[in-house]
């Protein structure tokens, strides 16, 4: 089914075949498919009026309507395992103390990570984790090496991106932070 906006060239379906259409209905009125292409649709019938007729005002306004118009940020699908733990995530009063305005940076990144579908809980392997300094992902799901430079990786995030660290598994209740 295909979304259209109110501007129709023809009577609304309900009055299409009524005996008494209803008096004020405007016929000069335009279909416009709603999609990517609707402003370059609405161009191509501004082009065709001329710039003192009702229809040009009309398609002015609607062309104004859809460019002030809120933006809807749609969520990427996400799986019940992820479902789970932003629930979970969001749950956590991180307004309150012991927690600090580092923290709520990281936990508001962890979440935006998720939502976004950079991070998945469903791609987590067993005992892996993902990293976030400051508010950035500065590692996604792997294994915490300690043999492998990890403290000099966290010298190095502490230095570049200051604030906190958050380590994300998407499985335990308690969160650590370094």
């Amino acid at each position: 089914m295909s979304n259209s906006v109110i501007l129709s060239s023809e009577p609304p379906s309900d009055q299409r075949n009524s005996p008494n259409p209803k008096k004020n209905y405007h016929s000069n009125r335009f279909n416009v498919m709603m999609g990517p292409d609707i402003l370059k649709q609405l161009d191509v019938l501004l082009a065709r009026h001329p710039n003192d007729s009702i229809e040009r005002r009309q398609l002015l306004k609607a062309r104004e309507m859809i460019m002030n118009a809120p933006i809807a940020h749609t969520l990427p699908t996400v799986s019940p395992l992820t479902q789970r733990r932003l629930e979970y995530l969001r749950s956590i009063p991180v307004h309150l103390p012991p927690f600090t305005e580092d923290d709520r940076i990281n936990h508001r990144a962890v979440i935006e990570a998720y939502e976004s579908g950079e991070l998945r809980a469903e791609d987590r392997k067993d005992g892996e984790v993902a990293i976030f300094w400051n508010g950035t992902m500065v590692r996604p799901w792997g294994l915490i090496d300690v043999t492998s430079g990890y403290d000099e990786a966290c010298s190095t995030w502490k230095q570049e991106l200051g604030g906190k660290c958050w380590t994300e598994d998407a499985e335990r209740e308690v969160i650590i932070w370094r």
